[in-house]
């Protein structure tokens, strides 16, 4: 058994948890979701290549959306797995038929968000992706993002409760 499956396990009251560096995979990010209730701070940086691929966490948050009181992501400078005809619409920000924006699958209690030097797949994350996570999210706090100035100003003047940095 691996042992991120072991240890959500046996630290069910489980808060946070830092994967930094490590290498990993995303079954037990899945399991910490679903047996750690309490789960609210994930980080992960620099998400590691193993055997010449990367475990990439999806866009969507699919990984955890069984984290329901999920409050914090810190994953700077890491790779997203990218699916083009699943992901592409979370960049359309005009057509209100496409619903689905970063971390959809678990941004129902989302206050701070990190994602700094966020690729999909090794691409550069693009900025009306980040602007409509930004407007989709009504408990966002806090977003450290790499969105362009100009797109930060924006959207101050649309949620000035939001501290927003790069």
């Amino acid at each position: 058994m691996p042992i991120l499956i072991a240890l959500s396990q046996i630290l069910p009251n489980l808060r946070e948890i830092n994967l930094s560096n490590i290498r990993t995979d995303l079954d037990g990010l899945q399991h910490f979701s679903i047996n750690c209730p309490q789960f609210e701070k994930l980080t992960w940086n620099n998400i590691t290549i193993i055997t010449g691929h990367f475990f990439k966490f999806s866009l969507d948050g699919s990984n955890m959306m069984q984290a329901k009181n999920l409050k914090e992501i810190i994953m700077d400078d890491s790779d997203f797995k990218y699916h083009e005809w699943k992901d592409d619409e979370m960049s359309i920000i005009d057509d209100t038929r496409y619903s689905r924006f970063l971390f959809c699958q678990c941004s129902k209690a989302l206050e701070r968000v990190s994602i700094r030097n966020m690729k999909w797949d090794s691409e550069v994350a693009p900025q009306d992706a980040l602007i409509k996570f930004v407007r989709n999210v009504p408990t966002l706090r806090w977003f450290r993002s790499d969105l362009t100035i100009e797109n930060m100003n924006i959207l101050h003047l649309e949620r000035p409760e939001i501290v927003l940095l790069n």
